[in-house]
């Protein structure tokens, strides 16, 4: 079976756009305006999973079955950070309620080391970190006064946070921050003279972030030269996105819900493919979508990486690294793209665990589709610190296209 990841790898990677891709296979969460959390398949059947308040902001736990929600908006404080069984439709834990909170947290990110990183909107804009178990809450950020932070997001070249802020004045346009990973160096990357950006996502094969800009087009930003581009226009000012976990490059696809509460589907350059249904959505993350987490045991560089393919349970897998980062990835015949370059650490970690530095990266998926992955790096004390890893892992079913079954999105971890 490695064999036969590597002949995919190195035999089938061949260079330019490939085959369309189709819409993702699972279902999209959606906390609505009218206090539910609710459940769309792509075929446009909506259920309700509960009435647990109004949540700006989502995301897949680290165990890729609890969904991560937070309060806010119309919701009178507290404000709590929850985490939701969607299948039992229960709150599972109340992570944190109340203060420092006074308005709604726009964005919930997984760190590499397990936390929650938290951004809250409201002047000023402030960016947290919370443990998993709801036992400490830090201060990375704080915007200057008059700032409202509209949207957070790991960049996935160089691990530091992606703040998008604006001045509590509407004439004082948007401004795209970079905040390293513990808030003690700031740069701004670009400003625009317009605002209201927000529910950012990185492009799973490139570098650019997109965000629903509020005015009925998606706008792009690319991190590394602050060059920032309108796309569109939708049909209505957008509210909220989430993006395909592993589209094909050609494919790329946006999920995005509009001011009319329309949820629709667009390709990278916003051409809307479909729609989806009604929803009235003011957050949006596709069910089981976080593949990959990790967690870490012991400082500096001893992880736990969870590997999560719900809907693979039972089969083959591999988990590969590359020192050489994820774009433009490996494409492959059929038009997907393991996002992975190639490098002599992928080779190495796609045929083999190399106890104790790496381990369980090869196997088979439990009963649930999931993993575990050891990571040991702690042997080589300091001397790796700031060194960037990314990792992504695929499922393997002799019926798929090219015998690859699904396809992760890369993991960045920053040593």
């Amino acid at each position: 079976m490695m064999n036969h990841f590597l002949m995919i790898a190195l035999v089938l990677a061949i260079p330019g756009a490939g085959v369309q891709a189709q819409p993702l296979r699972t279902d999209i969460l959606a906390g609505t305006y009218s206090q539910n959390l609710v459940r769309t398949t792509i075929g446009g059947v909506v259920s309700t999973v509960g009435s647990f308040g109004t949540h700006p902001a989502l995301a897949m736990d680290i165990d890729n079955k609890h969904v991560l929600a937070a309060d806010g908006f119309f919701v009178i404080p507290p404000f709590r950070v929850l985490r939701i069984d969607p299948v039992s439709r229960s709150i599972v834990a109340t992570l944190w309620s109340g203060a420092p909170f006074n308005i709604q947290i726009l964005s919930i990110l997984l760190d590499q080391d397990g936390d929650y990183i938290l951004c809250e909107g409201y002047n000023p804009g402030k960016l947290y970190r919370l443990k998993a178990d709801g036992s400490a809450l830090t201060t990375i950020y704080i915007a200057p006064a008059g700032h409202l932070l509209s949207g957070a997001i790991e960049d996935q070249i160089s691990g530091d946070w992606i703040l998008s802020a604006s001045d509590s004045m509407p004439s004082g346009g948007q401004v795209f921050l970079c905040v390293s990973r513990d808030g003690s160096t700031v740069n701004t990357i670009t400003k625009i003279p317009y605002v209201a950006v927000g529910s950012p996502m990185q492009d799973p094969h490139r570098t650019e972030i997109y965000y629903a800009s509020g005015s009925s087009t998606f706008l792009t930003l690319e991190p590394s030269i602050g060059i920032v581009k309108s796309l569109g226009p939708s049909t209505a000012p957008l509210v909220c996105l989430t993006m395909d976990r592993s589209p094909a490059p050609s494919g790329g696809l946006i999920y995005a819900c509009d001011r009319m509460g329309v949820l629709s589907y667009f390709d990278r350059n916003a051409r809307r493919i479909g729609t989806i249904s009604t929803i009235a959505a003011m957050s949006l993350v596709i069910e089981h979508s976080r593949n990959i987490a990790s967690r870490l045991v012991k400082a500096p560089n001893n992880r736990v990486i969870h590997v999560s393919f719900p809907a693979s349970a039972g089969r083959p897998f591999v988990l590969a690294l590359s020192a050489s980062g994820y774009t433009p990835g490996l494409q492959l015949g059929d038009g997907r793209v393991i996002p992975l370059v190639l490098d002599s650490l992928t080779l190495l970690t796609s045929r083999t665990s190399i106890p104790p530095l790496l381990a369980g990266n090869v196997g088979v998926l439990d009963s649930s589709g999931g993993a575990k992955v050891t990571m040991n790096l702690n042997g080589f004390g300091s001397a790796l610190k700031g060194v960037r890893i990314w990792a992504a892992a695929v499922t393997f079913e002799k019926n798929a296209p090219l015998g690859i079954a699904e396809i992760s999105r890369s993991f960045l971890l920053v040593l």
